[in-house]
């Protein structure tokens, strides 16, 4: 009577709690198995290519941000250097300058939108003006090159 008892017990408990007494098939666990890891490891990837894109995102932003500010140095360089009586160091620094502005404004992928496109361009204009008069050693080119840069920061 306690062992029928017992067993009925450990019969609703097995339908209770779903507990079958054949084991699964082998094979059917191992694709059971499968399965849960190929999902796992895809949204593993997933996440990887979400954090790798945003770290693309923040890599190039920082290109951009470097180009500009290498640029932004050059010219105050070529300031400095004038200030300093060195018109020829002066010269090939604000040379490269409008080396690197003719790049950039060349460039697909561009820091400037279109308004710094058409702000920069009277810039690129005054190169010649300005590479011919630091060959000649005018003490004026400090000034104008200082204007020079801050129209240049007012564009950025």
């Amino acid at each position: 009577m306690q062992t029928e008892l017992k067993l009925k017990e450990d019969n609703l408990l097995e339908k209770k709690v779903g507990i079958v007494n054949a084991e699964m098939p082998f094979w059917k666990r191992i694709s059971i198995y499968s399965t849960f890891l190929v999902i796992a490891f895809f949204l593993g990837l997933f996440s990887m290519w979400l954090s790798e894109r945003e770290t693309v995102q923040q890599r190039d932003a920082a290109r951009i941000n470097l180009r500009m500010i290498t640029m932004e140095n050059r010219l105050a360089s070529a300031i400095i250097k004038v200030r300093r009586g060195e018109y020829e160091s002066a010269r090939i620094a604000a040379g490269n300058f409008f080396t690197d502005l003719r790049a950039e404004i060349n460039r697909k992928d561009t820091a400037f939108n279109a308004k710094q496109l058409e702000a920069v361009k009277p810039i690129l204009a005054q190169r010649d003006e300005l590479i011919d008069l630091l060959a000649q050693k005018d003490p004026s080119i400090g000034d104008r090159l200082a204007e020079l840069y801050l129209t240049f920061a007012d564009v950025n």
